[in-house]
């Protein structure tokens, strides 16, 4: 019969125009969010950029000036260090390296004169458990050849 025949076409049709405008929609709807992960991908390589030359001045600095400048984290979960920037000065001040500096946990402690540790230790309890994680101090430590030095230290 050619009426049924001209109404399965017309729902042919129907079902075709739904599907074309359906992949139209989800065509736009992943341009779009294409488009925002590539600004986003765009951000974070500009941040990640600023970080690098934050991180290359910051070392530049800490690297040329004549004292010994660290960033210790606190109470880190993980069970690591939490001194994780010590700068090459320790090497040339104390006759540390750098990892050996960083390989335990405290052991700029154990290098504390016995003279220095209690105000040391004090002062780095209270930089620990206060908002102020900033402080200048100087302490006299023991260096491989067990003579003594000054090392400015910036914690």
């Amino acid at each position: 019969d050619i009426t049924e025949l001209k109404a399965v076409e017309a729902e042919l049709r129907t079902a075709r125009d739904e599907l074309e405008q359906r992949v139209a929609e989800r065509t736009a709807e992943l341009e779009e969010a294409n488009a925002l992960m590539s600004l986003e991908i765009g951000e974070r390589r500009r941040a990640e950029a600023d970080l690098r030359t934050a991180e290359h001045r910051y070392r530049l600095l800490a690297e040329q000036i004549p004292a010994v400048t660290y960033i210790r984290e606190f109470n880190r979960p993980d069970g690591e260090p939490p001194q994780y920037y010590t700068s090459p000065r320790i090497e040339q001040l104390l006759g540390y390296t750098v990892d050996e500096w960083l390989s335990t946990e405290d052991f700029w402690m154990s290098r504390l004169h016995p003279d220095d540790r209690t105000g040391v230790l004090a002062a780095t309890l209270r930089s620990e458990t206060t908002a102020n994680r900033s402080r200048w101090s100087s302490a006299t430590c023991t260096r491989t050849a067990a003579s003594s030095g000054w090392p400015t230290k910036r914690s």
